[in-house]
């Protein structure tokens, strides 16, 4: 089994330390909501992260719903590489920015202030969309 924690790192500051995926991400994300109240502005450093999976990505999508609904800054550093990838061919790119100087999202800080609703298509009767163009 899997273990990941988050870590009080000054005011508005936590560490994410342990390995993100299905074991450990609904937990955290519970726990996350105590750390996120009252808050204004979040930085969260996931430079402790030593692995991740899709549920690590997920997370990171809650944490920036919960901050839009509180009207909460959200900031986080060193963005894993394998979220960053994921985050890529999924698409959601644009929700976790990457460094506008192009550096690697493993040294940078990535920062999303969450005010971009997300819109999630359905395909009417059951049927998916004619891609052959």
């Amino acid at each position: 089994m899997s273990r990941a924690w988050i870590v009080p790192q000054g005011h508005s500051r936590f560490g994410v330390e342990g390995v993100l995926d299905f074991d450990t991400a609904a937990r955290l994300l519970v726990e996350s909501r105590q750390q996120f109240a009252g808050k204004g502005r979040m930085d969260i450093d996931l430079q402790g992260v030593r692995g991740s999976n899709s549920a690590g990505l997920a997370l990171l999508l809650e944490w920036l719903e919960l901050a839009y609904r509180q009207g909460i800054s959200l900031r986080f550093r060193n963005l894993p590489e394998s979220i960053a990838r994921l985050a890529a061919i999924t698409n959601l790119t644009g929700l976790l920015p990457v460094n506008k100087d192009g550096s690697s999202p493993r040294r940078g800080t990535h920062e999303a202030i969450p005010r971009v609703p997300i819109e999630i298509s359905r395909h009417t009767h059951g049927q998916a969309p004619d891609n052959r163009r």
